[in-house]
């Protein structure tokens, strides 16, 4: 209806759930860092670069494809794991039929395929290592239903579907790449960098020194001590979990850590490349940001890999607290 507050709440609850599902796949390919997990989950919850979880009414269409993504991504690393093959072909059926609603929905977010090819390689190796060609052919065994989908969607939206607008035409935009290529490679490779840079780093810093500049002193000052509050509240909840649990912050190690970066690296780029084929990038001006909340989970995850793999202690705690304490800011303003 008319009423926003509902709209809002509907909003919240699938960010909420995209949340949930970040936090079950850090578990699947972390299994020794809980801390982690937690950490990558709350900082997709508040990531500040998607401007638009304010326009509930129009953007909760985005947050359901991605929200339906992360839960298929999910469900696939869970069924990889499953020894019964009746509950392991449940959850497979139900991972492929919420991949196809993300990407039914929104095509541009196929990229968060990437993802799912990353947990299906790692997962399998949690529970014994296996040699390179075993490796290959589980990944084949578990990957299959998957490519499917991809390939049957990938049939229909380039041969069958005929778009109304020229941004998701696959016709004009094929013909506009063979038209323009060597302007087309240049876009992308420029575009690579700078979209993964300004996903990754510029988002936590750009609109909050764009909100800051348009707001009265009251107003800014409220937000930026809500997002200190909202830090020091995160790191006290999460440190009283990690003693009640008396996890060890340092499992893992920084070999898995730099595993679950190349994961992260790897699944944003993916989530990203769709959008550069189509001449679009990530921009924090004219509704472009909107690129960046698919791409916002591994950005997230890799964050948090990049803080526990380098960092230590009271350092980690510093890097963490700065984020939330953006995020939150950024948000409020916002």
């Amino acid at each position: 209806g008319n009423s926003p507050v509902p709209w809002q709440l509907y909003a919240s609850v699938l960010k909420t759930l995209g949340a949930l599902a970040v936090f079950g796949i850090v578990r699947l390919i972390w299994p020794e860092q809980r801390q982690a997990a937690t950490w990558a989950a709350l900082l997709y919850l508040i990531y500040p670069g998607f401007l638009g979880q304010p326009n509930a009414a129009t953007k909760t269409n985005q947050l359901l494809s991605l929200a339906a993504g992360l839960a298929s991504i999910w469900l696939s690393g869970i069924a990889v794991s499953q020894a019964k093959r009746g509950v392991r072909a449940a959850l497979t059926a139900a991972a492929v039929l919420l991949g196809l609603l993300n990407f039914q929905l929104y095509e541009y977010m196929i990229g968060l395929e990437v993802m799912r090819v990353g947990l299906l390689w790692l997962v399998p190796q949690q529970k014994e290592p296996l040699v390179f060609r075993r490796r290959l052919r589980r990944f084949l065994a578990d990957a299959w239903p998957y490519v499917l989908a991809i390939v049957g969607f990938l049939i229909w939206r380039l041969g069958f579907f005929h778009s109304e607008r020229g941004g998701t035409d696959q016709f004009g935009v094929l013909q506009s790449l063979m038209d323009s290529a060597r302007s087309s490679l240049v876009h992308v490779g420029l575009q690579s960098i700078m979209d993964v840079l300004e996903t990754v780093v510029l988002a936590w810093a750009v609109p909050l020194e764009r909100y800051a500049a348009q707001e009265r002193a009251r107003s800014l000052a409220t937000a930026l001590l809500i997002g200190a509050v909202m830090a020091a509240l995160c790191l006290a909840v999460i440190e009283l979990e990690r003693k009640w649990r008396k996890d060890d912050e340092e499992a893992g190690g920084r070999t898995r850590a730099i595993s679950v970066m190349l994961f992260a690296g790897l699944s944003l780029y993916g989530a990203l490349f769709p959008v550069l084929m189509a001449g679009r990038d990530v921009n924090f001006d004219g509704g472009y940001d909107k690129y960046t909340l698919h791409a916002s989970p591994a950005a997230a995850i890799l964050l948090v890999a990049f803080i526990f793999g380098l960092a230590r202690g009271r350092g980690r705690q510093v890097f963490l607290g700065l984020l939330v304490f953006l995020g939150v800011s950024s948000s409020i303003l916002n």
